[in-house]
């Protein structure tokens, strides 16, 4: 046999065996893929498939968005999450009791808050959102209510899997919604040549 075919047989061997050892202890993607998927190999990773459509997947999301998140219909939750979903977005709680609590005190703090979804795009298990969000400083943010309104735009990943949202991240531009609410200051111009 030569050696190039050896090291093939091998190599197609150990990938085999590896994928079938990691799917059979891994069934859900947090118990394996998790923290560990950006250091993995992609042959390694933990493949789970969706049998949904571009356009289910993107009505997910926007039910998340739209029903959950602007009119506090919260049960959409349990509905298109995962139980054992993984939330990337610091700050945010990866249940979906602690999201509803996530909601709720966003909707509280700014009781007029509302996405808008400006344009969704879907490539394989992901869907990426980009949305505007608006609303009235009403309740204490990192201070007293100012009373001021914000408009920040947020870009949301979503993966599926077994026709669920299993993984999430999420990045809110908090520094214009901080400045626009007059709790961070803008940057001052600097003086060219400085």
């Amino acid at each position: 046999m030569p050696l190039a075919m050896w090291i093939y047989s091998m190599y197609y061997i150990v990938i085999q065996y590896s994928m079938t050892v990691l799917n059979m202890e891994a069934p859900h993607s947090t118990q394996y893929n998790g923290f560990w998927r950006p250091f993995l190999p992609v042959y390694l990773q933990v493949r789970e498939e969706t049998e949904m459509t571009n356009e289910q997947m993107q009505n997910a999301v926007r039910r998340v968005m739209e029903e959950a998140l602007n009119q506090g219909k919260f049960e959409v939750l349990s509905e298109v999450f995962d139980p054992d979903f993984i939330e990337n977005q610091y700050g945010l709680h990866a249940t979906i009791a602690g999201m509803q609590k996530d909601f709720e005190w966003l909707r509280a703090t700014f009781p007029d808050l509302h996405l808008t979804i400006e344009e969704m795009a879907v490539s394989g298990d992901r869907v990426w959102a980009r949305s505007t969000a608006r609303g009235t400083h009403s309740q204490p943010f990192m201070g007293p209510p100012t009373g001021k309104t914000f408009a920040i735009t947020i870009i949301d990943e979503l993966r599926f899997a077994n026709d669920r949202i299993v993984e999430h991240w999420g990045s809110p531009d908090r520094f214009a919604q901080l400045m626009q609410l007059g709790l961070l200051p803008r940057p001052q111009a600097q003086p060219a040549g400085d």
